[in-house]
């Protein structure tokens, strides 16, 4: 049994579930490129990190102050013990 020829013309649509995940990929793809833009476009800008950084500075400045009272003793005033640590390169 012989089929009839088809008709040239253009080629049947794709079905439509490839036409959705295409419009998927193309949506992540100018969702990423927005996400890059903003992300450049706030580069440049100044950030009022100021007192976020003071904080952080006081909190160092107490930490070294507390640590060059000590001495590198526990408050009780035995000196802290030595801890030896053995890597895998030296455990050979």
């Amino acid at each position: 049994m012989a089929t009839a020829p088809r008709p040239h013309g253009p080629p049947p649509p794709p079905p439509p579930a490839m036409l959705r995940l295409k419009h998927v990929f193309l949506v992540y793809f100018v969702v990423s490129l927005l996400g890059l833009l903003c992300a450049l476009l706030q580069l440049g800008q100044p950030c009022d990190c100021s007192r976020l950084l003071r904080g952080a500075e006081q909190r160092l400045a107490q930490l070294q102050a507390q640590l060059r009272r000590g001495g590198g003793t526990e408050p009780g005033g035995a000196p802290l013990p030595t801890i030896y640590v053995v890597t895998p390169t030296y455990a050979r």
